[in-house]
């Protein structure tokens, strides 16, 4: 990311328009050269290339405040996002909050999955969890002291949000408050070859996330063999192919492509399994 960000004045002037300010916002540039540039009426810190976990660990620990939000520069918060989730986390048994989040697809075909995917709904980490519920760092509020408690964030490329969460909540006097209105927005990313490896490597995250957690009583899905991925992906291709001939924009077509999205994550989730097979040049950036 470069000195000029859309995406990041974007995010910045939602948050300049919130009904309560939300105090100091701080930006945590990531890039290995420190290359975004600064913004009036915003703290800049560097965390130098050392992934996105190490950024959000610098963010909340230069804090003061008692409260930590956290976003990213493809959020969108709606006005009484700053608002709804302090009135949450004023509760003294909450410890963790967030809401439901909408996204918001665009022209391009990547980002219209990504719509039609909905990576961030809010039954997913709230009724789907499967063992604990957790809240997406594009839209999460958190205590100070809950944060300390746990150290923070594991400084791993996906999924840390959740170990966080989890850790956070095993302490049975902390809840997470989840609000069920949309009270942000999330970009999708353009490309759709972004869309691919963004499953794959979540599925990766995922497996070795709930391999961490199995002593804890976090059940492992079973991992797909490689054979049942490959008869789907040629059913889906096949699938995929005559609905394109007949709309590429149309609805079917897209929701081929979000299924392809789904044999992407079982890819990623048998890759970190450790279990032999084929080899796949599809791999995270």
């Amino acid at each position: 990311m470069g000195g000029e960000s859309p995406l990041l004045d974007g995010c910045l002037e939602r948050l300049a328009a919130q009904t309560e300010p939300p105090g100091v916002v701080f930006l945590v540039d990531d890039s290995p050269q420190g290359t975004i540039a600064e913004r009036p009426g915003v703290q800049m810190l560097r965390s130098r290339g050392r992934g996105p976990y190490a950024a959000r660990n610098a963010g909340w620990r230069a804090s003061q405040a008692d409260v930590v939000l956290f976003l990213d520069v493809r959020s969108r918060p709606r006005p009484e996002w700053v608002q709804r989730l302090g009135d949450a986390l004023a509760q003294p048994e909450v410890s963790l909050a967030s809401s439901d989040v909408r996204v918001i697809g665009g022209s391009s075909l990547g980002s219209r999955v990504g719509q039609h995917h909905r990576f961030f709904r809010r039954e997913v980490y709230t009724r789907d969890g499967l063992f604990r519920p957790y809240a997406p760092t594009c839209n999460l509020g958190a205590r100070r002291e809950a944060l300390e408690a746990v150290g923070g964030f594991r400084e791993v490329r996906s999924s840390a949000d959740v170990d966080m969460c989890w850790r956070i909540l095993a302490d049975p006097r902390r809840q997470l408050v989840s609000l069920a209105e949309p009270l942000m927005e999330w970009v999708a990313r353009d490309r759709l070859r972004d869309y691919f490896e963004q499953n794959y490597r979540y599925g990766k995250a995922h497996y070795s996330m709930y391999a961490n957690w199995a002593a804890e009583g976090a059940p492992q899905k079973d991992v797909m063999p490689y054979r049942e991925i490959t008869r789907r992906g040629v059913r889906l291709g096949v699938r995929t192919a005559r609905a394109g001939i007949v709309r590429r924009d149309g609805e079917e077509f897209v929701g081929c492509l979000r299924e392809a999205g789904g044999l992407a994550y079982e890819l990623g989730y048998r890759g970190a399994s450790g279990k032999p097979g084929p080899s796949t040049a599809l791999g995270p950036t």
